[in-house]
């Protein structure tokens, strides 16, 4: 654990570092300490023991509640935000980290991750991405919303963008929809692919602002691949590796196709 913390204070320094002034919205200082603090998420999730908690009503109103503001964000302190590859805003990731806390410290609702990968794991997780990805991009470009362009990002960008989205972004995404909202369906009814299929729709329509319902339909889509292979591998950090080379994938060879 030591050297994951040593590993994450070491990560949050070089974006400071490699960040241009411009980006930061208030002090470097509170930048770096704000990162650092949101990287807890994956110790959070490594020191997450094996309990057999269930959800309460607590839990669930809070869940909802977590569901409803990532579709409707609260007033924004950004901290960092730089070309739209970059951006921390302050109270948003703070009730995110928040809530992670409760969910795994304190209530110790488990989700299992593991960095001791099998062959046969990671054969899923190349396969199983692969194809979202080559699915994905056929349908985008057949239903006109993406189009295929030359990635001309500076590789300082392409590092950012990485960090991004594997520490702040994807993280949160993959323990809410497929660890909590997941583990409650299953709790509630019992049946993995009920819950697999319901929790992928919970995670296709926090995406319609982003696309309209054809996007929510293919992230829903997406949502699905991802929860295979959380199910498929019982490991959650596969699920947020997969997610986060789709990603970026979509952020570095797709631009949305204008309306001529």
């Amino acid at each position: 654990m030591v050297l994951i913390e040593a590993f994450i204070c070491l990560i949050s320094l070089i974006v400071i570092l490699v960040l241009p002034e411009v980006a930061f919205k208030r002090s470097k200082k509170a930048a770096m300490c704000s990162l650092i603090l949101y990287f807890q998420i994956y110790l959070l999730l490594f020191y997450n023991k094996e309990y057999k908690n269930m959800f309460n009503l607590i839990d669930v109103i809070l869940l909802l509640t977590l569901i409803w503001l990532i579709e409707h964000r609260p007033k924004q302190i950004m901290l960092i935000k730089y070309q739209g590859i970059v951006e921390f805003d302050l109270i948003y990731r703070g009730i995110v980290l928040s809530s992670f806390f409760y969910f795994l410290l304190f209530r110790k609702i488990y989700i299992p991750i593991s960095l001791e990968i099998s062959i046969h794991s990671w054969l899923i997780f190349l396969g199983l991405t692969l194809g979202i990805i080559v699915f994905n991009a056929v349908i985008f470009i057949a239903l006109g919303l993406l189009k295929i362009s030359p990635c001309n990002k500076k590789l300082k960008d392409v590092y950012l963008l990485f960090i991004y989205m594997f520490f702040i972004v994807v993280p949160a995404q993959e323990i809410i929809f497929r660890g909590l909202v997941y583990k409650l369906l299953q709790q509630i009814w019992q049946m993995q692919w009920l819950s697999l299929l319901l929790s992928s729709l919970i995670f296709g329509c926090c995406h319609i602002k982003y696309g309209g319902w054809k996007f929510a339909f293919l992230s829903t889509i997406t949502g699905v691949i991802y929860g295979l292979i959380f199910i498929l591998t019982g490991n959650i950090f596969l699920a947020i590796l997969s997610h986060t080379c789709v990603n970026l994938v979509w952020k570095l060879f797709f631009t949305k196709k204008t309306k001529n």
